[in-house]
């Protein structure tokens, strides 16, 4: 099922790539994001840009607006206060398939076919409706931003990428460094540290 597609990435098949980056000449083209099995396919309206696709477990913020064939709908939005966790129970598994296939700024039409209702917990309304299971299902959908999340020191410490850097390199030990920063808990989110200039030097032990 369209569950079990919810780990695509590109492999070696062209097409498995092109569709994590299609770009201004694809607006309107209509590829497969299930390797073949037509159950999730993306429809380009808009190109996004930059180079990355969301993962599993990343964050993203975005509105996906769901109309089908029988008249079902549903809107989801995801705000910067309230961002879906890429893979959660948030969005159907299938439109996470075509989901990690776009890129920031992107808005696409997605086409579910042999769709996950049940997984979301909406089959008494599908039976209601009337709707067949192998119903197609489209949402449009724009993903605005992509938060990268990154787990270093085995879980102990999640980073949160809130704003892209510029340029290639990264610190190395005994580089010194100006950054601006500020701490609040993560349970309240009462502030603890107001935001102020910090530096240090990169691979100092006493940090």
């Amino acid at each position: 099922g369209i569950g079990g597609m919810a780990g695509f990435g590109a492999g070696d098949d062209p097409d498995e790539w092109k569709v994590t980056m299609m770009d201004e000449a694809d607006v309107g083209k209509e590829l497969d994001c299930s390797r073949g099995e037509k159950k999730v396919m993306k429809k380009l309206l808009r190109a996004g840009r930059g180079y990355e696709n969301p993962k599993q477990n990343w964050e993203v913020v975005l509105t996906a607006e769901r109309k089908d064939e029988n008249g079902l709908s549903e809107r989801i939005v995801a705000t910067d206060e309230d961002r879906i966790i890429v893979g959660s129970d948030r969005l159907p598994s299938g439109l996470t398939v075509a989901l990690k296939t776009m890129r920031k700024g992107e808005t696409a039409l997605v086409t579910l076919r042999g769709h996950d209702d049940a997984d979301r917990g909406d089959s008494a309304a599908q039976s209601a409706s009337g709707a067949a299971a192998d119903a197609a299902i489209q949402y449009e959908v724009h993903l605005e931003r992509i938060v990268e999340v990154a787990e270093i020191e085995d879980g102990k410490i999640v980073k949160k990428t809130l704003r892209e850097g510029e340029g290639y390199e990264a610190l190395e030990d005994l580089w010194r460094a100006r950054t601006r920063v500020s701490g609040r808990l993560a349970s309240s989110g009462q502030v603890f540290w107001q935001e102020s200039e910090f530096s240090f030097t990169a691979g100092d032990p006493s940090l």
